[in-house]
């Protein structure tokens, strides 16, 4: 989940509004990555695949199963716990803000990484990418194994929304990533 960061006081928190402006750039950049390379735009890949009410279902099934296998680990292992605790815990996720931050990061990330990324540069590549993207969120700066073995579920999460997209569409994939971090974060948030 990517986010854009907002001083309070001495804390650092994750800001609803920088999170909207950061994955509405994220968009953006997709449909001018598409123009660029003359791809089709994420919204004609919208249009692609399984009907959507299929590719929502599908989306949500899929992504309450994978939710719910990253809360099994984070909460079966403590010190993974601990540092997933640490690492999220700028987040502010009181309310509705779990959604916001789901939502946003489902739209402008598989517009970006699924829409844009994964036609010009494949699955591994973009998935690649897209781990790197969270360097910041992932506190890839000071590696340490916990935060290898986040590296590394981000890393398969991506190669999964990539297949979800190739197979079933882009709204599966944006579905899915919404749904997952739905569940990561309010599992988060009630512990």
């Amino acid at each position: 989940m990517g986010a854009d960061q907002a001083t309070t006081g001495n804390a650092r928190q994750v800001d609803v509004q920088g999170m909207i402006l950061n994955n509405g750039l994220l968009a953006g950049i997709a449909f001018g990555l598409a123009a660029l390379f003359g791809r089709p735009t994420p919204w004609t890949l919208l249009q692609k695949g399984a009907p959507w009410p299929v590719q929502a279902a599908l989306g949500a099934v899929i992504g309450l199963f994978m939710g719910a296998s990253v809360v099994v680990v984070v909460y079966g292992v403590p010190a993974f716990r601990r540092e997933i605790s640490r690492l999220l815990g700028r987040a502010d996720l009181r309310g509705l803000n779990p959604l916001w931050f789901s939502l946003c990061a489902g739209v402008g990330e598989e517009a970006l990484f699924r829409g844009a990324l994964q036609p010009l540069l494949g699955l591994g590549v973009s998935s690649l990418v897209f781990t790197a993207a969270h360097f910041q969120t992932g506190g890839f700066r000071s590696m340490n194994p916990m935060k290898a073995v986040y590296a590394m579920l981000v890393f398969l999460a991506s190669l999964a929304l990539g297949t979800i997209y190739a197979r079933l569409g882009l709204l599966a994939a944006v579905v899915t990533h919404a749904v997952v971090d739905i569940v990561c974060l309010t599992a988060l948030r009630n512990r």
